[in-house]
């Protein structure tokens, strides 16, 4: 009774198993057929490797669906046209952008869906689309990936055979330059000790200045009440400059008004009286020489001016 209660203990066992995995089939696919996705199509440029069917697709991080599928654009080949699956209620907006993502360091990618603004529209497949389309660009680590040819090149061109001798030159220069510094470390200690003498002359000259302009300060401040006394005068000085300057101007046309109204006299003198009193001033000339002769005459012998020469025939004495 034993191996046969042993038996049905088993066989009970293995009916209780298929029955929940039948169970779980079913309710595993009454949940698929109950859960809603939408779908979407993306295009990359770049390289997508680590990307599968399966993988994860993230909104903000938040795992929203799956990859569905991933083949070579037949329009381009140039390009990667990946599907994916995405639950109905995730909100995609016109404006979303779509890149590719690594995990950790495991390389495993998924693909990342940066969200629109919250004012955008939601996505939605244009006329003559059997999905709508998000865009993709690229990402840092596509960026990364692509740019690691050119830097290999790089690399390559630098090792070159050239580069090489002109590094290990200037590796040879560095070398000799550091011996003659080497050579010279008395003169860099001079030098170094002259500067610093020199810092200080400097720092004393500096405190001479300081000294020097508190001492300008003290006399500005000791001369400013006769500065502000004199400018307190100069408003009344200004203004008898200005009195001057307007009485002068009257003045000057007192005289413009003069000449104006002897105009006609003025030149009159010009054209005559100026010649008779040039003619009088020659006169006046041949007088004082005249007068000038007798005088002479008068001084050196009076009684011959007034008598004349006994000598001469005319007046006798008795």
């Amino acid at each position: 009774m034993e191996p046969h209660a042993r038996n049905m203990l088993v066989g009970g066992f293995v009916l209780v198993l298929v029955a929940g995995l039948i169970g779980f089939v079913i309710w595993l696919g009454k949940f698929q057929l109950e859960q809603q996705y939408t779908f979407y199509r993306l295009y990359f440029t770049g390289s997508v490797t680590g990307l599968n069917e399966g993988s994860n697709v993230r909104l903000q991080g938040v795992p929203v669906g799956t990859v569905k599928t991933i083949r070579i654009d037949p329009q381009n080949v140039q390009r990667i046209e990946v599907v994916v699956q995405v639950a109905k209620d995730t909100p995609i907006r016109q404006d979303a952008e779509a890149s590719l993502g690594m995990q950790g360091i495991t390389g495993i990618a998924y693909i990342q869906i940066h969200p629109g603004k919250q004012e955008s529209p939601l996505l939605v497949a244009q006329a003559g689309q059997d999905m709508a389309e998000i865009p993709a660009r690229a990402s840092r680590i596509e960026q990364i990936l692509d740019s690691i040819p050119a830097v290999m090149a790089r690399i390559e061109k630098f090792l070159s055979d050239d580069n090489q001798k002109a590094v290990t030159e200037t590796l040879q220069n560095v070398s000799k330059l550091t011996g003659a510094l080497a050579d010279h470390t008395d003169d860099f200690t001079r030098l170094a000790t002259d500067g610093s003498k020199t810092m200080k002359e400097l720092s004393d000259a500096a405190r001479s200045a300081k000294g020097l302009t508190e001492d300008l300060r003290k006399e500005l401040a000791e001369i400013s009440p006769d500065i502000r006394k004199t400018a307190k005068e100069i408003p009344p000085t200004i203004e008898e400059v200005r009195a001057a300057a307007a009485a002068g101007k009257a003045m000057a046309t007192q005289f413009n008004d003069m000449i104006a109204e002897n105009r006609a006299p003025l030149r009159d003198f010009a054209a005559v009286g100026l010649y008779d009193l040039t003619q009088l001033a020659q006169d006046m000339r041949t007088l004082v020489s005249t007068l000038n002769r007798v005088s002479e005459r008068m001084e050196a012998n009076p009684s011959r001016f007034l008598f004349g020469d006994p000598n001469e025939s005319g007046y006798q004495a008795k």
